[in-house]
């Protein structure tokens, strides 16, 4: 019974995150997948943060005035027309901020049709 009512709720909150397949609606679900990797660890290696700075989409990590690091991305699916940096803390690495940069309108997003 618990299975069957957890795979209801998965069912139905993985349709409202997808509801809006639009480009537009497509960008809004990745900036809210984007933001909740704000406050984890950016050296926590069970996330994809940590594992993506090993690859070529990893732009490198830049010294910011405050003293904190901002790692910057390309978003795979749409490279190199949109660009992502996360703000963190090089003692402990947590991630305290997140910025995108696009050249053209919503080309960050996630895949779809």
């Amino acid at each position: 019974m618990k299975i069957v009512i957890f795979m209801l709720i998965l069912n139905f909150s993985s349709c409202a995150v997808f509801e809006d397949m639009s480009v537009e609606g497509r960008h809004n679900s990745w900036l809210v997948g984007m933001q909740l990797n704000i406050g984890k660890n950016m050296y926590d290696c069970r996330y994809w943060i940590c594992l993506h700075r090993k690859g070529n989409l990893f732009l490198g990590d830049t010294v910011l005035t405050n003293g904190n690091l901002e790692a910057g991305y390309i978003w795979g699916h749409t490279q190199p027309k949109c660009r992502y940096y996360y703000e963190y803390d090089p003692k402990t690495g947590s991630i305290i901020n997140f910025r995108f940069e696009e050249s053209e309108r919503f080309a960050c997003r996630v895949s779809g049709a």
